[in-house]
């Protein structure tokens, strides 16, 4: 389900789900995620004849929530982890026949992305059959971005090209939902949630140079 959530909660997730559902707490309550995630990058018969793979295992918080209930109202403070990738690829094309000329290319390209959330939330009682929530808080985005070609042949001409941006942007995030007990045993919760839109510029340059690589065969 990709860290979705359903619209009623009876717990401290529920500060990140449906803040509503904190009134159902009757006393104080802590709630923490941990995430392991494992990647894996297989090379095998690659133009120049490498094969090999490289692992990476990491294991973070991804959510972390304090609630704190009084008679009609609950209170919470959490963190959660929206996004944490990590990515990069090497590729080389080295002495390859282009017909009249031999030549290399060299491309590398390497993403970092993480977003973080820190808010408060707050449930209220309105009567015995009716709770509304609230939460406010910040997303916090940061992007590293790179991107290289190198270009080499035979005959004398090349090129070298990048492209990248390291940036780090915030924005303010609510969630409000309402949480209705009709009859006493069933319960249905309803949420609006709106999200943060981020745009990030990026830099390039270009160079025009000789070989960069050594004799060609």
């Amino acid at each position: 389900m990709g860290g979705t959530f359903i619209g009623v909660a009876d717990d401290a997730t529920a500060a990140g789900s449906n803040p509503a559902g904190l009134i159902i707490l009757t006393k104080p309550e802590f709630s923490a995620h941990f995430r392991a995630t494992q990647f894996e990058d297989v090379a095998e018969d690659t133009p120049t004849g490498f094969r090999g793979s490289q692992g990476k295992t990491s294991t973070r918080p991804s959510f972390a929530s304090i609630v704190y209930p009084l008679k009609n109202a609950s209170f919470s403070f959490f963190y959660n982890q929206a996004a944490n990738f990590e990515t990069s690829t090497f590729r080389a094309l080295l002495d390859q026949d282009g017909g009249l000329y031999r030549y290399n290319t060299e491309s590398f390209n390497s993403l970092k992305l993480k977003a973080n959330d820190v808010a408060l939330a707050a449930a209220v009682k309105l009567g015995s059959r009716l709770a509304v929530g609230v939460s406010g808080g910040v997303r916090r985005v940061s992007l590293n971005l790179y991107g290289s070609e190198i270009y080499s042949d035979s005959d004398g001409d090349g090129y070298a090209d990048w492209v990248g941006t390291e940036t780090t942007d915030q924005k303010v995030q609510v969630n409000a939902g309402i949480l209705v007990n009709p009859n006493g045993k069933l319960s249905a919760g309803l949420v609006f949630k709106k999200g943060s839109e981020f745009e990030f510029g990026y830099s390039a340059a270009s160079e025009n140079s000789g070989p960069t690589y050594g004799a060609f065969g």
